[in-house]
């Protein structure tokens, strides 16, 4: 049986002669530098009323996302912000944006790529949530349930959506406008003697890795421009009981960053399946604060004690797939995507002349900085141990893991997580979509949360496959 299709877009690396000429990016500088770095954030916290209560242009309420439905906001802790930081290598030019969301669909970055005005003369914009799960719904799963129709509403907003994609916009030109001659350095370390980060499902598989990568304006006061920061667990430390709008840990996280060093930070979410969650001793703002505040610190102390010498000159390539099929297995998904077709809106990206949603369309992309970084974007939440077998087949010294990168999946899981046959899932190995099993109820998924918040058992192959194609690709065209 046929449960995916897959067709591949490779973009190769950019040079445009053109885009030299227009911006007037040299190949070198006073400095002998080919990189220019700038970075901006613009605050995306919804509108409040005269009580100070979260509401849309509309009037209506902001429901959060994460854990119960109907979660309403009653006011805002601290901003939420879209963080944007631009680099241009040789005149190949990358948006990164981090979201202080719980997630955001590949349609809609797919629209602000087509919106983004051209003089900016970005060549790929990634953009990614930091899984945050007290923030405004951008997905649709957490509205309300009506007691006359009893259906889930979603809790998404057109008009803050529609808002968001400007301040998205507006944070690629800022930082565009920021542009400099920098030069870059990063470090790797590690973080499980923090005793920070907890598996809640077996088997128990942690990735602890903390990386961080700075942009340093050349110059006598040598400032800090941007510092992104990848590391994996879900933003969570506030929980179900809170109904104030916050980053959660990495606005913290950021913030003590930019005391440090100045300039904009960016946290960029890693492997956060599994279940990947903070250890902390109360679900309190003073405990988001510490957990923040120990990874900052952890970064500048890796930085520091590796006192990396800024890389100057080097090139940027962008290999991209655009066109990741996916055979939609999930039962509550399928229904909602139905439901939800009648109001002209999908949950997951299904094409628009598709009326029967079986394939959803998302993507992923591999950035590769040479003789540095590398950054892969997988568009969901996948467990350590399938990113560990991503990771490893990068070459650079240091390596970014993009989680929820331009699309909100849900869980990757290796096919062995899921039951099947009514057996142990790790002596079964289904052969056909018949064999897998989700738990009778999705409301009470038991020891098996995680499958009822994936799209299937097909994802992980196809996601990976397709990384692992555009990572070949890469290798092949050194």
């Amino acid at each position: 049986m046929k449960i995916f299709s897959r067709r591949l877009v490779v973009v190769g690396t950019l040079w445009i002669a053109s885009a030299l000429i227009v911006s007037g990016v040299a190949q070198g500088s006073e400095w002998d530098s080919n990189i220019r770095a700038g970075a901006a954030k613009v605050i995306i916290t919804p509108g409040t009323t005269a009580e100070g209560a979260p509401e849309y242009e509309d009037h209506t309420p902001v429901f959060m996302a994460g854990f119960d439905v109907g979660r309403a906001a009653t006011g805002v802790h601290d901003d939420l912000f879209a963080r944007a930081a631009v680099l241009d290598i040789g005149g190949t030019r990358v948006a990164l944006v981090t979201l202080d969301l719980v997630g955001y669909m590949v349609e809609e970055v797919q629209d602000i790529r087509y919106l983004l005005p051209k003089e900016l003369q970005i060549d790929r914009l990634i953009v990614a949530s930091t899984h945050n799960h007290e923030g405004p719904d951008t997905i649709g799963l957490w509205g309300w349930v009506d007691d006359q129709w009893p259906f889930l509403h979603a809790g998404t907003n057109d008009l803050y959506l529609l808002t968001l994609k400007r301040k998205i916009i507006e944070a690629v030109e800022l930082a565009v406008a920021d542009l400099r001659f920098a030069g870059l350095r990063a470090a790797t370390t590690m973080t499980d003697d923090l005793d920070l980060i907890r598996d809640s499902r077996e088997p128990e598989i942690i990735d602890q890795k903390l990386t961080i990568l700075q942009a340093v304006a050349l110059g006598e006061d040598g400032e800090v421009i941007t510092s992104l920061v990848n590391w994996s667990n879900h933003p969570e430390v506030l929980w179900d009981e809170n109904t104030l709008l916050t980053a959660d840990y990495p606005g913290y996280l950021c913030t003590r960053l930019e005391e440090q060093w100045g300039g904009t930070s960016l946290f960029i979410s890693g492997a956060l399946g599994g279940l990947l969650t903070p250890i902390v001793t109360a679900h309190t703002f003073e405990e988001a604060e510490r957990v923040g505040t120990l990874v900052a610190d952890r970064a500048t102390e890796a930085i520091n004690a590796a006192s990396p010498q800024l890389l100057l000159n080097t090139t940027l390539t962008i290999r991209s797939n655009d066109a990741v099929d996916i055979f939609l297995m999930n039962p509550m998904f399928r229904t909602v995507n139905e439901l939800w077709r009648r109001s002209f809106r999908t949950l997951y990206n299904c094409g628009p002349f598709e009326w029967f949603c079986r394939d959803i369309r998302t993507e992923v992309n591999l950035l590769s900085i040479d003789g540095l970084i590398q950054f892969v974007s997988v568009p969901g939440e996948i467990v350590p141990e399938l990113s560990y077998d991503i990771l490893k087949e990068l070459d650079a010294p240091h390596q970014i893991l993009i989680g929820l990168g331009c699309d909100e999946l849900g869980y990757i899981l290796p096919v062995y997580r899921y039951q099947c046959n009514g057996e142990d899932p790790r002596i079964c190995w289904p052969t056909t979509e018949r064999d897998f099993e989700y738990p009778d109820s999705f409301f009470d998924p038991g020891d098996h949360y995680e499958e009822t918040m994936s799209v299937g058992p097909g994802a992980a192959p196809v996601i990976m496959g397709a990384i692992f194609d555009l990572i070949a690709a890469e290798q092949a065209g050194k």
